[in-house]
């Protein structure tokens, strides 16, 4: 049994009744973790957390990716958002739990856990994780259908110019997961060029799966220049302008935030002295 299937099996065994975006958040949350091979085992200081470690410990994660990559976890927020959630069901917490001890007791960390982008971008996980969760027929209700990674990886060989160049931008109106480009970034590191050095725009008209197109960069070491969108192309064919919009304004938050962090910082760092001063 593959890992999303154990995944989705823990899901649907728990008693919480959410949807999709809980054990693709969970999943989120674990992937953008490094496991380096001489480094302390994450899996296992993970497998010994309560539910309410767990959560915990994800809000965490995502508030230090915000910091990091603050228009990725903007984009991520389908898939994230439940965890602001400050009043967690007893079932919620469980079923996190749960998740968690399934995809760590599977592997997943071997999987998308390496320090080389290379090795973590061997497969997407989420377009896998995603088949398993939704029925076939609500697939084909949003018009999901993920592209096999075999059909992926001819489409590429077939259409990308090996005289792509750093600055190229790349563009996916029906993205999924974004498994199409994580193809075009292996060829582009098997032929001595860095994925980080071009463009990526990502777009798709489900918000779970343009959430993990959002994760998927993360992981898959794509770098500065990725744009994701959710929308219907037909409906709104420039979207990725809004994308460009949204990755600036998230960029002047995090700014702001960390302008108005410093003095408090200051302030902390003088609060023992302070403390200690005499009054006469």
């Amino acid at each position: 049994m593959s890992i999303c299937q154990k995944v989705a099996r823990a899901w649907y065994g728990s008693r919480d009744r959410g949807g999709a975006e809980v054990p693709v958040g969970v999943i989120a949350s674990l992937a953008v973790l490094e496991q380096p091979e001489d480094g302390p085992e994450v899996s296992t200081r993970l497998l010994g957390f309560s539910p309410e470690q767990l959560v915990t410990h994800y809000r965490s994660l995502w508030a230090l990716l915000w910091l990091i990559r603050p228009e990725l976890a903007d984009w991520a927020r389908p898939v994230r958002s439940w965890l602001e959630q400050s009043d967690l069901s007893r079932e919620r917490m469980d079923a996190v739990h749960a998740v968690t001890q399934a995809a760590l007791k599977a592997g997943l960390l071997d999987v998308t856990g390496s320090v080389d982008p290379y090795r973590r971008s061997q497969v997407d996980v989420f377009s896998v994780l995603l088949t398993e969760l939704r029925s076939v027929g609500a697939s084909r209700a949003i018009g999901e259908f993920h592209t096999p990674p075999d059909a992926a990886d001819l489409m590429v060989s077939l259409t990308l110019q090996d005289e792509s160049r750093p600055g190229q931008w790349f563009y996916d109106p029906t993205a999924g997961t974004g498994g199409l480009f994580r193809v075009i970034a292996q060829h582009l590191r098997e032929t001595g060029r860095d994925p980080a050095e071009f463009g990526w725009s990502l777009n798709d008209v489900d918000p779970i799966a343009a959430a993990c197109c959002a994760v998927n960069a993360y992981i898959w070491g794509l770098g500065p220049r990725v744009l994701v969108a959710c929308s219907d192309v037909l409906e709104q064919p420039h979207r990725h302008v809004q994308a460009l919009e949204e990755r600036a304004a998230a960029f002047t938050r995090r700014a702001a935030l960390i302008s108005a962090a410093k003095p408090l910082a200051m302030l902390h760092k003088l609060l023992p002295d302070v403390s200690g001063m005499e009054t006469g």
